[in-house]
């Protein structure tokens, strides 16, 4: 959805109300009221418990590093390239996303590590504990 409203933007005349852009700001902040929870629900699920804490570490660092470089780095491309070529780039970014959950969801990825210490030797147990199921 915010992928959508800044492509709407990118898009839209030079001239676009404000009441325009209020509303669409609105909807974002409406959309990410449900996001976070959500994703919160979600790291739960996917995380093994004795990973979660190290998992929501890595969330809250990843958001708060967006935070801090996001609007630094479209300050530049808005100065650089200008507020069409910022949003169009943003916009981007969230087809990445899309694609990138697609390939996840038709290829889950899941703990190869094995509970069992009898075959924690074997090959199959050796490398990344995580990655896309084999099957």
């Amino acid at each position: 959805m915010r992928g959508t409203i800044l492509a709407t933007l990118a898009l839209a005349p030079a001239r676009f109300p404000a009441a325009g852009i209020a509303g669409l700001t609105l909807i974002v902040g409406l959309g990410e009221a449900v996001f976070v929870p959500a994703y919160t629900a979600v790291l739960k699920q996917v995380a093994p418990p004795s990973e979660l804490q190290s998992a929501n570490a890595l969330t809250a660092m990843a958001r708060n590093g967006a935070q801090v470089a996001g609007p630094v780095l479209a300050g530049a491309m808005v100065a650089g390239a200008g507020a069409q070529a910022a949003l169009t780039a943003d916009a981007a970014t969230f087809a990445v996303s899309v694609v990138t959950l697609a390939v996840l969801v038709r290829h889950p990825f899941h703990s190869r590590q094995r509970h069992d210490s009898s075959q924690s030797n074997s090959s199959s147990g050796r490398g990344s504990r995580y990655g896309p199921d084999p099957g």
